[in-house]
């Protein structure tokens, strides 16, 4: 564990759990306002669609395509958003706007795998009411559960 330690006392201080919060507040209002914009497409679709042909196939068509918006993009678009965006660059666009970045535990940047693991450990840190998101304004590295359990922290970008 003291190498660990060491390798991050070296590596580039922990973003602000405060500003950690806000590049997620942003993420999920982009999340919000895709969501939103996509039902509202289903919706004008399957209104349009539904005044030129009044058919029970259609209305099941509707039917389906907008249950899938409802209820199965919020559960897989997020996960792609995050983990993507995490394991391309280490930066969402939350981040990217308040300057932080993803790394791995040793300043690396994260896989694919990684990104995963920390996005399925977000709901770790979420059910608890919250308290493993919270926890990063009481550890001395600013890191949340999800960041312990997967082994990254978010740092301030390099500008170069």
């Amino acid at each position: 564990m003291a190498p660990a330690k060491k390798e991050i006392a070296s590596s580039p201080p922990a973003a602000s759990p405060v500003l950690r919060l806000v590049a997620m507040l942003i993420d999920l209002v982009i999340l919000a306002l895709l969501y939103v914009g996509g039902v509202a497409l289903v919706v004008v679709w399957g209104v349009s669609g539904f005044s030129h042909l009044a058919s029970f196939s259609h209305l099941l068509s509707i039917l389906t395509t907008l249950s899938a918006q409802l209820f199965l993009v919020p559960l897989i678009f997020p996960s792609c958003y995050f983990v993507v965006f995490h394991a391309l660059g280490g930066q969402t666009i939350g981040k990217v706007c308040l300057g932080l970045q993803l790394v791995s535990a040793q300043g690396g940047s994260v896989s694919l795998a990684t990104s995963y693991l920390r996005y399925v450990c977000y709901l770790v840190s979420l059910l608890p009411f919250g308290l493993g998101y919270l926890w990063a304004f009481l550890d001395d590295e600013a890191l949340a559960w999800h960041d312990q359990l997967a082994g990254t922290r978010v740092i301030a970008a390099d500008p170069a």
